[in-house]
């Protein structure tokens, strides 16, 4: 009987360091656990200076200003759409107002007549 070469204690070491995992549930032996959240990867800052009071003070302030501002702008802007609807609207109706008055209309005196036609002949007429 051969004795078996001696292994080196680094490796003993190394493969006593590792865990023991039973058989993965995806059923790829080959995968290596995962060592630490994937959020992790992200660097805090673990000893973060306060500000002073002032300065938390004048930030708060300055946010205060563009948040102010911000809500000028929306505004505005929103008075501006609004104009331009009420004009497109304005135009809309007065374009309609142009095409019935330019319209050629033939009065129908004889209502006889409306029995004798067809549906698409009377789709063509209307009422006013």
């Amino acid at each position: 009987m051969a004795k078996e070469p001696a292994k080196e204690p680094a490796e003993e070491k190394q493969k006593s360091a590792r865990p023991l995992r039973g058989k993965p549930v995806s059923g790829r032996p080959w995968k290596e656990a995962v060592k630490r959240p994937h959020s992790s990867g992200i660097v805090k800052p673990k000893n973060k200076k306060k500000s002073s009071w002032a300065v938390r003070k004048e930030r708060e302030m300055q946010l205060k200003d563009i948040k102010s501002t911000e809500a000028e702008m929306k505004v505005e802007s929103s008075g501006r759409k609004q104009a331009a609807r009420e004009k497109r609207e304005e135009r809309k109706k007065r374009k309609e107002e142009n095409e019935l008055k330019s319209e050629i209309v033939q009065a129908i005196t004889n209502t006889a007549k409306l029995k004798k036609l067809n549906r698409k002949q009377l789709r063509n007429f209307a009422k006013r």
